[in-house]
């Protein structure tokens, strides 16, 4: 997960037509979702936008998009899980507010579904209220504090650590709550975020035994590191898959090279190339 940068205003034309405008007055007045919303915020001028927003990737998970995916509700729209619909009969009137659309694929949508966890019910929002504050950064929302992290607004890594074993660990109760709604631990998730990890841990393994064997120099040695170097770098760009993986693996190198490679010589010139190549690359800034 990253934080986005997407500007809530304005909204896509579709959803500030009059068609949408007539459904939300629609909604307001039967207390409760209207099916033919889905054809406002699922429109495909909102989805293509939201795709761009997102970098096409799963804004839980980081997965790149190669179909299933969905245009999630931050806030759900049907009832809250755990509380009654009596109580609350969901965020129904945020269901073409663009800062409540997320970009999610299949699996964290299905798995997140109808939760929403929130730190203190009293100040749970159950009615809709001023349509100014329906924005996720409203006054009201925000006296919500949602136990569920917005990529559009909450910034994830204070709130999640990546371990070298393509585990997350959350070290926020927001975190926690995240990593548990969208299943973020699960193992296909864990697999692929390993598999990541091991291809440049299996490229610098290859550069440090070509060194060993003589069949590389220290200077095609130090060369063909910083190539892998510069590729890990390339991998925390936004629009690559799992990039704030690749961020924590470049943020803690030493402790992720410490996890899979045990030999203390090779660790001492890998991490040696490491802190050269960050040297170089902070001083041509």
């Amino acid at each position: 997960m990253i934080h986005i940068q997407k500007d809530f205003d304005p909204p896509p034309e579709k959803l500030r037509s009059p068609g949408c405008k007539n459904l939300i007055e629609r909604t307001l007045f039967s207390r409760k979702k209207q099916n033919a919303s889905y054809n406002f915020y699922r429109n495909k001028n909102v989805v293509k936008r939201l795709k761009k927003i997102f970098h096409y990737k799963c804004a839980y998970c980081e997965v790149l998009t190669n179909g299933g995916f969905h245009v999630d509700h931050y806030r759900p729209i049907s009832s809250v899980k755990n509380l009654s619909k009596e109580h609350h009969k969901g965020y129904y009137w945020l269901s073409c507010e663009w800062s409540n659309l997320i970009f999610s694929c299949n699996a964290c949508n299905q798995y997140k579904s109808n939760q929403f966890p929130v730190e203190n019910e009293f100040f749970r929002v159950i009615e809709p209220g001023d349509q100014k504050e329906w924005r996720a950064d409203s006054i009201t929302f925000t006296r919500e504090k949602a136990l569920l992290i917005h990529p559009q607004i909450d910034k994830p890594e204070k709130h999640f650590v990546f371990l070298p074993d393509g585990n997350i660990k959350a070290i926020t109760e927001k975190g926690e709550q995240t990593n548990i709604i969208c299943q973020l631990f699960r193992e296909d998730l864990i697999f692929r975020r390993h598999k990541a990890i091991q291809e440049i841990i299996d490229r610098i393994n290859e550069e440090i035994s070509l060194f060993i064997t003589q069949d590389h120099n220290e200077m095609e040695l130090n060369a063909g590191l910083r190539s892998v170097f510069s590729s890990l770098f390339s991998k925390m760009s936004p629009e690559k898959e799992f990039s704030r993986l690749h961020w924590f693996f470049g943020m803690k190198f030493d402790a992720f090279i410490s996890y899979y490679i045990t030999n203390e010589k090779r660790q001492r010139l890998i991490k040696k190339a490491f802190h050269k190549y960050i040297r170089k690359a902070s001083n041509t800034k």
